[in-house]
């Protein structure tokens, strides 16, 4: 349904050419563009592939939906923009796939839904295939999941980019059958949405409020959200972050080795399989990082300073480094009982 003070409809009219010996069918009307202004609202009920209900709401003083032969639509809002999937969300990497959830975008200016330029369109992929999604003026992205003690992210900044993808029915069957995981489910297909993320970029006083980490910078990253190893960048003057959701006991600069380690989750589920894995951390720009030296149930407190940090799982190192001239600094215990060690490089 469509609601709004004015409502204006651009179509053209498209012949089709009669078949020898049969009578002329009707011409066919398609629309090029239609323009709402005032108190603009679209409210559109789907279903996904596996039929799941969802909903999707957006809302704007001005809203523009433009069609172009052989290219996605491009749909313009403005001016107070606010977007809400809800329900079994179709878009994987910011929604549940485990029911019911609700995702939102707001923008104060701009909000603009678009095919992808080619230079972000992965090599050999169909570019029909990728959306655009941009927003301007105080952009915040949130996610609501379900529950009695739903999860609740959200992501914030200037300006914000989303890079979408649509995955063919071949990827959605490759998902679901190596997603089969228990003997318990070993004949139900596993979920595949058939929207994925892809790629962000947020600039300018960015926020971010999450599960998985939390903090605040003025340019952040996000790659391969899809391939299942996401990379994050975060740049800009006090960029400051935190890591939440590490599998049990493990932590930067040693994890434990008890029991507790790999017990498994409240949830019958082991903590390889409900949690994430930190795999490679790089810093620069007087670093400051506070740890566990040796896991947390074990462990003793631990606070780095310097200027350039690097941590790989595999080799399962951290190495700080001082400025140049200067010394790095590895602080353990508490400030009752401490140890510090300085060197330029550790």
């Amino acid at each position: 349904s469509l609601d709004a003070d004015t409502i204006r409809l651009h179509a053209y009219l498209v012949p089709t050419p009669a078949t020898q010996g049969e009578e002329r069918p009707k011409d066919n009307w398609k629309v090029r563009t239609f323009e709402a202004e005032g108190d603009a609202i679209i409210i559109y009920p789907g279903r996904t592939d596996d039929d799941k209900p969802y909903t999707v709401t957006a809302s704007a003083h001005r809203i523009v939906y433009e069609v172009t032969p052989g290219v996605p639509p491009t749909v313009l809002l403005e001016r107070d923009v606010e977007i809400t999937v809800g329900g079994d969300v179709p878009i994987e990497g910011v929604g549940s796939q485990e029911g019911p959830s609700e995702v939102t975008a707001t923008a104060r200016e701009q909000a603009v839904l678009r095919p992808a330029p080619l230079t972000e369109v992965r090599p050999g992929d169909d570019p029909t295939r990728y959306r655009l999604v941009e927003l301007r003026g105080d952009a915040k992205l949130a996610f609501r999941g379900a529950g009695i003690d739903p999860t609740r992210d959200t992501l914030e900044g200037e300006q914000m980019r989303l890079l979408l993808k649509e995955r063919t029915d071949a990827e959605i069957a490759a998902i679901r059958e190596r997603t089969v995981q228990t003997p318990e489910t070993r004949d139900v297909p596993g979920r595949a949405a058939r929207i994925v993320a892809v790629s962000f970029a947020v600039l300018g006083d960015v926020r971010l409020g999450g599960s998985r980490m939390s903090g605040m910078t003025h340019r952040m990253v996000g790659r391969d959200l899809d391939l299942g190893s996401p990379v994050f960048e975060a740049s800009g003057p006090g960029t400051s972050f935190a890591f939440h959701g590490l599998r049990r006991g493990e932590r930067m600069l040693g994890g434990d080795d008890s029991d507790a380690a790999s017990s498994p989750g409240s949830d019958g589920t082991s903590e390889d399989e409900a949690e994430w894995v930190f795999q490679r951390l790089a810093a620069r720009g007087e670093v400051v990082v506070e740890t566990t030296l040796g896991g947390p149930s074990v462990g003793m407190p631990t606070r780095l300073e310097g200027t350039e940090l690097t941590y790989d799982r595999i080799s399962d190192l951290a190495r700080i480094v001082g400025a140049e001239g200067g010394t790095a600094h590895l602080t353990v215990g508490t400030k009752r009982r401490e140890q510090r060690l300085s060197a330029r490089s550790m």
